[in-house]
C-alpha cells in the first residue's frame, strides 16, 4: 500500500517534508545521491520495490486487486484518515511487533496525525483521573525498564528485561510480573536455567500474578490467581473518537453481593477460586510491608475520608469518580453520589 501511495503521489508532500527524517535516511544510506524529497521518494520506491501487490496478496491471502483500491482509498482519504491497532495480529504472529508501525506509515505517508478526520495521538483524547494520591517520580532512570538502546520507547519494554539479566546488566531481588511477559515465553526460558539460556536465576523472590494456569510454573516461589476484566476493577479510556470518557470495570459477582445485602470485604470473597482483586492486592501488601509508615509506602495508601485508616476499594474509586468533570454534577441530577452513578452507567 506504501508503494502504492508513492507510486501514484497521494503522499502528503507537505507533512514529509517537515515531519520525516528523510535527509537523516538519505545520508546514511544513499550519500551522495543529492539532498531532496523527490530524492527521498524516488529512493524509497525503490527500496519498496519488490513488495507489490500481488506479494501482499500471498502474504495476506487478501486480493491483490482488493489492496491496490485500499491503498487508493487511504491515499484519496489523505489527511482524513483514520486507523486504529491495539494488540491484535501483534501478539499472534511472528514479527506482528511490527504491525502497529507499518500502519502508522499509512498516516505519516499522508499526513493524517492529528489532523480533523485522521488519526489522533492516543492521549489527545484519553481521559487521565485524579488520584487521591500521586507518589513522587522515580529520582533515577533505570535501564532495566528503559533501556539505552531504545531511548524513545515507554511501557512495551518489559518482555526484554530477561535478556537484560542474561546479559549480567542488573540483579533484582524481587520480581512481580503479569501476563505479557508470561506470553512472551522469554521469563519461562530464563526461569529454567542453565539447559536453555546458560545462566543461574537472578531472583531472589518471584510472583506471577496469573490470569489463567501455566504448565511452567515449576520455579516460581508463589503464584497469584488473578481475576480477569469480570472479577476486577479497572478504568478503561480510549482514542475511540475525539471527545473524552471515562469506562469503569467491575468484579461482577461482588457487585451481585452487594446488591443481595451482601458487604464482602474483600473481592476474592465473591469470587469461585477465591481469586484475589489486583487493586486490594497491592492495598494490602503495601501495608503490609510498610505497618509503621517508614519507608514512605504506606502513605500513599490512606482513606482520604477517614484519617490515619486504611484505604478501601470503594473509596479509591469514589474519590476518583468525585473529581471526574461533570460527574459529582450530573450525579447530583439523579440523587445519587458520583460514585454510585459510575457504578450504574459504566461509562461516563
Amino acid at each position: 500500500m506504501a508503494q502504492i501511495i508513492l507510486k501514484e503521489k497521494l503522499y502528503n508532500e507537505e507533512f514529509l517534508s517537515n515531519w520525516v527524517n528523510w535527509q537523516q535516511w538519505l545520508e546514511e544510506e544513499h550519500p551522495g545521491s543529492g539532498m531532496s524529497l523527490d530524492t527521498a521518494i524516488e529512493k524509497l520506491i525503490e527500496h519498496y520495490d519488490e513488495f507489490t501487490p500481488e506479494f501482499a496478496e500471498k502474504e495476506s491471502g487478501v486480493s491483490a486487486e482488493t489492496i491496490v483500491d485500499v491503498a487508493r482509498r487511504i491515499g484519496r482519504a489523505g489527511s482524513r484518515f483514520a486507523n486504529m491497532n491495539w494488540r491484535s495480529a501483534s501478539s499472534g504472529n511472528f514479527g506482528g511487533w511490527q504491525v502497529a508501525r507499518c500502519l502508522q506509515f499509512l498516516n505519516v505517508l499522508t499526513g493524517s496525525i492529528g489532523t480533523r478526520g485522521g488519526t489522533l495521538p492516543n492521549s489527545w483524547n484519553k481521559f487521565h483521573p485524579t488520584l487521591c494520591s500521586k507518589p513522587p517520580a522515580q529520582k533515577f532512570w533505570n535501564e532495566l525498564h528503559f533501556p539505552k538502546e531504545y531511548p524513545l520507547s515507554h511501557y512495551e519494554l518489559s518482555y526484554l528485561l530477561p535478556h537484560f539479566l542474561k546479559e549480567n546488566r542488573g540483579k533484582m531481588s524481587v520480581l512481580f510480573y503479569q501476563s505479557f511477559l508470561i506470553q512472551s515465553g522469554t521469563i519461562q526460558t530464563v526461569l529454567v536455567g542453565s539447559k536453555s539460556f546458560g545462566m543461574k536465576i537472578k531472583w531472589d523472590f518471584t510472583l506471577p500474578l496469573l490470569q489463567h494456569g501455566m504448565k511452567r510454573l515449576t520455579l516460581r516461589i508463589y503464584v497469584l490467581p488473578m481475576g480477569h476484566s469480570s472479577e476486577r476493577h479497572d478504568l478503561i479510556s480510549y482514542e475511540t473518537h475525539s471527545g473524552l470518557w471515562i469506562g469503569y470495570r467491575q468484579p461482577v459477582l461482588r457487585e451481585y453481593a452487594r446488591r443481595q445485602g451482601k458487604e464482602p470485604e474483600f473481592t476474592y470473597q465473591s469470587n469461585p477460586g477465591e481469586v484475589w482483586e489486583e487493586d486490594e492486592f497491592w492495598i494490602e501488601l503495601s501495608w503490609r510491608i510498610d505497618p509503621e509508615g517508614k519507608l514512605g509506602v504506606k502513605e500513599h495508601f490512606l482513606s482520604p475520608y477517614r484519617d490515619g485508616e486504611k484505604l478501601t476499594i470503594d473509596e479509591y474509586y469514589r474519590y476518583l469518580f468525585e473529581h471526574v468533570p461533570g460527574l459529582p454534577e450530573k450525579a447530583a441530577e439523579e440523587n445519587m453520589s458520583a460514585f454510585r452513578l459510575h457504578e450504574a452507567l459504566w461509562s461516563f
